[in-house]
């Protein structure tokens, strides 16, 4: 875990819209002898395996495809 707080890290990784927000994500990293190398990457996105409350909105009777947050933070 790291902060990137007052660094382009975010963008450079690909986690900033081009409108400055966010978009959730999760790297992976290995440490080399001469260098860090990004191994792997992924969004999340509405439905992904990384929350598990959308296997729980599955179970409603409209299922998930229809259910979107009461309120919009950001």
């Amino acid at each position: 875990m790291l902060s990137h707080q007052g660094t382009t890290f975010a963008a450079d990784m690909g986690y900033r819209s081009r409108d400055g927000g966010w978009l959730p994500g999760i790297s992976v990293f290995r440490r080399e002898p001469s260098r860090i190398l990004r191994v792997s990457d992924t969004g999340f996105c509405p439905g992904d395996d990384f929350c598990a409350l959308w296997h729980i909105f599955d179970l409603l009777p409209d299922g998930a495809e229809v259910w979107q947050p009461k309120y919009r933070y950001g």
